[in-house]
């Protein structure tokens, strides 16, 4: 090989071990609450996420569908399933009429897209170019039928972005309204799957340097009814597995070969009991856990349990928590820091948060309403891949001289700012208060006073702990606590409610 494809490799293999940032701005929020008025981006360069209020040039409804930031970590697009809009929070050039149809007509002038299979990816081998994945339903009572496929080129409208390619179809059919992707084991390119309604089949797309190629057909596990809505359908973020679940079908796993596409049926499980129409669902970053949040409860269970049935256990049960609507639990994403947030199943301002989601049990450390944004939101959230998954070291299939690092969560990139997370807030007299550490374990001080200032409790916070715990006051009312660093610096201040 000449010395010029070996350095192209080498620069495609750093450019790729640099790509960490494409799911560093989340966004939220729409212009027709009559509360606040658009969008909530949180930008995860720092943790926990800046948050910042963008109010919409245009008028644009958001259930929370697909974004995408580039390798840098700069917000590039996202879409609500009718429209693309770009950084500036406006229609992109020829961003309009995505799924076209009744259900587009009726529901995209005032809401937005009401269903969630749609997903956003870096074009492979091109730093300025993303493709647009969508499962289009043509009214809301027929079954969604064409996987559609859009190109986004950042180069145009100098700069801002175009649509180049619009609603062109990849797989016409009986299509269920799911969609997810995993990276393919050269580390560049993407598997797209989709599944048929009402049976156990599923369509792989691969999506390489030349564009969508010819999906093909895998029959594998057991049949699947019509229902299909929610329920979150997704990759483990090693890429080893993939799973899907819902209260009317169980939980499905299958074993994934990220270079062949090889999908198999592996372990049927039955649905935690809660009698539920709607779920959230993920896999923990080290792919171990996978978690349920079933409106009033929070579920956890151990994959590697020798029965894992036997390995449920609640983590977490709705404590009434009210944020204009009741803050119940909903679908879940895993975040670039490593925790899994929670959305609601109506328009609030808050996310529940799994600080510490390796964890067995209890200790995966559930904050309720732990983080607040600017704008309301419906608690959907969007599918996106582990972006952070690269090579498969040692495969047939690694031949592209990519060396990226793996990890479902991003390492401390341009310094994450210091941070104290506090729950449960409100808490119960003398129930336990967790102070979590994202520092990186170093030593610190907790002061609680109450609002005349007066110390109700000073404690140490030890070199090397994680976490720390202390009994909330015997009394009821506001305390304010303030958590100091080694070197004397204001780490986190807030108030504590205890009721």
């Amino acid at each position: 090989m000449n010395r010029l494809i070996w350095f192209s490799i080498l620069l495609l293999g750093s450019h790729f071990l640099a790509a960490q940032k494409w799911d560093y701005n989340w966004v939220f929020g729409d212009s027709n609450t009559g509360l606040v008025e658009g969008a909530s981006v949180l930008n995860f360069e720092q943790s926990p996420p800046d948050t910042t209020l963008y109010n919409y040039k245009e008028v644009f409804a958001f259930t929370g569908i697909a974004w995408m930031s580039n390798a840098e970590g700069q917000l590039q697009a996202y879409s609500n399933g009718c429209v693309v809009n770009n950084r500036e929070h406006r229609t992109m050039l020829n961003g309009g009429g995505l799924n076209p149809g009744a259900v587009y007509n009726y529901y995209c002038p005032k809401y937005g897209y009401p269903y969630s299979g749609a997903m956003m990816l870096p074009y492979p081998g091109s730093a300025k170019r993303y493709g647009l994945f969508s499962i289009s339903r043509y009214n809301s009572t027929s079954t969604p039928r064409d996987l559609l496929y859009n190109e986004i080129d950042m180069d145009g409208d100098g700069g801002l972005g175009e649509v180049v390619i619009k609603n062109k179809s990849v797989v016409t059919d009986s299509l269920a309204d799911q969609i997810n992707a995993c990276r393919h084991a050269n580390g560049r390119d993407w598997w797209v799957l989709t599944p048929r309604n009402n049976s156990n089949r599923f369509y792989l797309t691969l999506f390489d340097s030349a564009g969508v190629q010819t999906p093909r057909e895998i029959i594998t596990g057991p049949a699947w009814n019509e229902v299909y809505w929610g329920a979150q359908f997704l990759f483990s973020p090693d890429g080893t597995m993939f799973a899907r679940a819902n209260p009317y079908n169980g939980t499905d796993i299958y074993s994934f070969d990220r270079c062949s596409g090889a999908l198999n049926h592996m372990l049927h499980l039955p649905f935690p009991t809660d009698t539920v129409l709607v779920c959230g669902f993920t896999f923990s970053p080290n792919s171990r856990f996978l978690y349920y949040s079933l409106l009033w409860n929070v579920w956890q269970i151990d994959l590697q349990a020798a029965d894992p049935m036997a390995s449920l256990t609640k983590v977490a049960e709705y404590d009434g928590f009210v944020s204009l609507f009741a803050t119940r639990f909903y679908e879940m994403l895993l975040s670039p820091e490593g925790k899994i947030y929670i959305g609601c199943t109506n328009g609030v301002n808050v996310f529940h948060v799994i600080h510490k989601p390796n964890e067995k049990g209890e200790d995966c450390m559930l904050e309720q309403h732990g983080f607040y944004i600017l704008s309301y939101h419906l608690g959907r959230m969007p599918n996106m891949p582990n972006y952070r998954l690269y090579d498969a070291e040692g495969t047939v299939c690694d031949s592209l001289g990519i060396n990226g690092y793996t990890a479902a969560w991003s390492p401390p990139v341009n310094g994450l700012l210091p941070s104290v997370s506090v729950f449960p807030n409100p808490a119960g007299p003398g129930e336990t208060l967790h102070f979590v550490d994202n520092r990186g374990n170093k030593p610190a001080v907790v002061y609680l006073y109450d609002l005349s200032g007066r110390l109700l409790q000073r404690a140490e916070w030890p070199q090397g702990m994680d976490y720390l715990q202390l009994p909330a006051p015997e009394s009821s009312g506001m305390i304010l606590y303030r958590v100091i660093g080694q070197r004397g610096e204001l780490l986190r201040a807030g108030k504590l409610v205890v009721r």
